[in-house]
């Protein structure tokens, strides 16, 4: 590397993203980063195990990507998109293309509507549906 510059990868985007989203005022541009980590991945390049690794890993760091400043609902938004964004890509990043063409039809991305009615249906109200 030239001057010490760090190599730009998932890994070293990932961590940049976890540096600004430090201070949730800063989450819309964490979520960029994390649109900036997939693009630095070749679609339809990763092992199914290696695209599970992948989604479980950005899924995990969701919380942190939160507005926290937000209303609750609008923070349960605000995951539920960051959530079906990563499936999406995950997806995306499968080789195996005929799977992951099975997952998108057998069990596509819900909509909030579909994910409200869910919970309100087991029960869940107010901030306790929210914090579901």
């Amino acid at each position: 590397m030239l001057g010490g510059a760090k190599q730009l990868n998932a890994g070293t985007i990932w961590q940049g993203y976890k540096d600004i989203v430090s201070d949730p005022v800063n989450w819309v541009a964490g979520a960029s980063i994390l649109a900036a980590s997939y693009k630095s991945l070749l679609k339809g390049t990763l092992s199914n195990a290696a695209a599970r690794e992948w989604y479980l890993a950005r899924e995990a760091e969701i919380p942190s990507m939160l507005n926290t400043k937000q209303p609750l609902e609008q923070q349960t938004k605000q995951a539920f998109n960051l959530r079906n964004q990563i499936r999406t890509e995950a997806g995306e990043l499968m080789a195996d293309r005929k799977l992951a063409e099975k997952f998108n039809q057998n069990d596509p991305n819900m909509t909030w509507y579909q994910v409200v009615e869910k919970y309100k249906g087991q029960g869940y109200l107010g901030d306790g549906l929210w914090n579901r």
